[in-house]
């Protein structure tokens, strides 16, 4: 079972994450940080979440916690990516992963230098009409 905690647990988490957390047989929601202290104690009592972090460094700290789901805004991946990583948490961003390459470049840097698996949540990659778009393009249709 991979115990997972959310680092800025907020509006996407709760309305589009949840259910696939209580749908997961191998993996469970178990700790969650997010800016608004008050909206974080409401959100783990509404969503049964056992452990509530002050900071994204204790949620990363923690023996509680197997992996991080960074889903914070997306200026603040960068830092989150690189101290889940400096924990040796497993990580997973979502998208998009930077605001550039070289903020994508220095998480999958940061990943390697610390040994852990590290993945971005593209749920459209493997769409059908993503995969004939890329088909097109390649093919000099489109572009």
């Amino acid at each position: 079972m991979i115990r997972y905690g959310i680092l800025g647990f907020g509006h996407h988490a709760a309305k589009r994450l949840i259910k696939g957390f209580r749908d997961a047989k191998d993996s469970k929601l178990v700790g969650l940080w997010r800016r608004d202290e008050a909206k974080a104690i409401e959100d783990a009592r509404n969503y049964s979440i056992p452990h509530l972090f002050e900071t994204p460094e204790d949620l990363c700290a923690s023996s509680e916690i197997d992996a991080v789901f960074v889903v914070s805004p997306d200026a603040l991946h960068l830092p989150h990516v690189k101290l889940a990583a400096k924990h040796g948490k497993a990580v997973l961003c979502e998208k998009p992963l930077g605001m550039n390459a070289t903020e994508a470049e220095e998480m999958i840097a940061a990943a390697n230098a610390a040994a852990v698996c590290f993945g971005v949540a593209q749920n459209m990659r493997y769409n059908r009409s993503v995969e004939l778009i890329r088909q097109w393009i390649s093919e000099g249709h489109v572009g």
